[in-house]
C-alpha cells in the first residue's frame, strides 16, 4: 500500500492532480483540487484502490480526510468513488458532525448519497 507520496505538483485539473515524485508522474484522484497549486512540493496522503478492473490513487490533503474516506468506504453499499464525491461536497468535520447528530438530511444532500446510504452511515461510523 502506498500511504503518501511527496513531490512536485504539475498538472491540476477538477478531479485530480498529476505529482512528479523523481521523474515518475503518477494521477491522484483527490476530493479538493483547489487546495493544491502547480510547481508546490507537497505530501500528499494516498489511499491505493485496486479492483478487478482498474486501479487508482485517491489522495487527501491530510489524515483526517483519508481516515473520513476510510470510515465512508467502510459503509455497506459504498464504494471509493461515492466515498470520493461525498467529500468533495463537505469537510470531514461536517460528515462527522452530520454523523454524531444522525442528521440524515444532510447526509442526503451529498452526491450518491440516498436515504438508505444515509442511514447506514449513521449506523456503521457512529
Amino acid at each position: 500500500m502506498i500511504y503518501g507520496l511527496k513531490g512536485r505538483i504539475v498538472q491540476i485539473d477538477s478531479e485530480s492532480i498529476i505529482v512528479d515524485v523523481h521523474d515518475i508522474f503518477y494521477r491522484i484522484l483527490v476530493c479538493h483540487s483547489d487546495y493544491f497549486h502547480v510547481d508546490e512540493l507537497r505530501l500528499i496522503y494516498t489511499e491505493q484502490i485496486i479492483r478487478e478492473d482498474e486501479q487508482y490513487l485517491v489522495g487527501f490533503i491530510d489524515d483526517e480526510e483519508r481516515r473520513a474516506f476510510l470510515d465512508l468506504i467502510s459503509v455497506s453499499g459504498i464504494g471509493p468513488k461515492t466515498a470520493l464525491n461525498a467529500l468533495r461536497a463537505t469537510s470531514p468535520a461536517l460528515l462527522y458532525q452530520a454523523i454524531a447528530s444522525k442528521d440524515t438530511k444532510y447526509l442526503k444532500k451529498l452526491p450518491g448519497i440516498g436515504p438508505k446510504a444515509a442511514s447506514q452511515i449513521i449506523l456503521d461510523i457512529k
